[in-house]
């Protein structure tokens, strides 16, 4: 993961991991702008844990960030995680950044599609673009440098577009689900150039998680 350097709170106002409770912010307004990382968690709530990281927190600041091959944000009990699609946009941190702040943040996103524990998922060096001069949004580096790499790609669309049995059939989705339109259009983004040279399952995997979701290339999704 790379984390841009950020501001950091205060003595024990400085949270690193799920937020910080908003009854603080009345006595220490500072505390409203702590950064931190998190799934889901935003007020302080205990359930998640963070491994590999114990130095990087206390480095942490607003001239130096994070950068890790081997450290991680997880729930440390799965099946209690309220970061679900049912739930609605999952948050995954607060960055409280300098004004003329350029730069990205970058890491690994890992999880399951459905409550049951199936159809896991987990797509490297997803990107968010911050700041002057930078595009907006995510993307992915180096995804398609290949066709096997776009299959790849392309089937991790299809595990993110088939949530559960009852929205697949045949392999392709029947509906949107929340999370489909943003890994659509990531992937079109990242993997536009190869569309042409993907076997037919894949196309018409991308044929029909485009049209339910109605995203086409760079565009939105729902």
């Amino acid at each position: 993961m790379h984390i841009p350097p950020a501001y950091q709170a205060p003595g024990r106002l400085n949270v690193n991991v799920g937020g910080v409770d908003p009854a603080v912010y009345r006595t220490v307004p500072a505390a409203k702008f702590d950064s931190w990382l998190t799934i889901g968690i935003t007020d302080g709530s205990k359930g998640l844990a963070s491994a590999g990281l114990n130095g990087a927190w206390v480095g942490w600041s607003e001239t130096k960030g994070i950068d890790s091959s081997n450290a991680g944000i997880f729930w440390m009990a799965p099946k209690k995680s309220t970061a679900t699609a049912e739930n609605g946009p999952i948050t995954i941190g607060q960055l409280t950044l300098k004004r003329d702040f350029a730069g990205i943040v970058k890491m690994t996103v890992v999880g399951k599609t459905n409550s049951k524990g199936k159809n896991n998922f987990r797509v490297e060096g997803v990107t968010w673009h911050i700041g002057k001069g930078s595009s907006s949004g995510t993307s992915t580096s180096g995804d398609c440098n290949g066709v096997k790499q776009f299959s790849q790609r392309a089937r991790q669309v299809q595990v993110a577009c088939c949530s559960a049995d009852a929205q697949c059939l045949a392999g392709l989705p029947t509906k949107c689900v929340p999370r489909c339109g943003p890994a659509v259009r990531t992937f079109l983004d990242a993997c536009a150039s190869l569309l042409s040279k993907a076997d037919s399952k894949t196309q018409t995997t991308l044929q029909v998680v485009q049209y339910l979701c109605s995203v086409g290339g760079g565009g939105g999704g729902h």
